[in-house]
């Protein structure tokens, strides 16, 4: 688990790094950008499932 949360920040920091070469104009932005949106949603994916009650199952 924590191997797969370093390695998720990771990712996010180097689509931060991208985007801001991409605000500096040494790297395409519109690349960069949808890096960074991916690299956010992969790393707060798990935070987002939810443990959700489904109701009690009639036999």
């Amino acid at each position: 688990m924590k191997r797969s949360l370093t390695v998720r920040i990771t990712l996010l920091c180097i689509a931060f790094y991208l985007y801001i070469l991409g605000l500096l104009q040494m790297f395409p932005l519109w690349i960069s950008v949808p890096i960074l949106f991916a690299a956010a949603t992969y790393l707060f994916r798990p935070i987002n499932k939810k443990q959700r009650f489904k109701g009690y199952r009639s036999r």
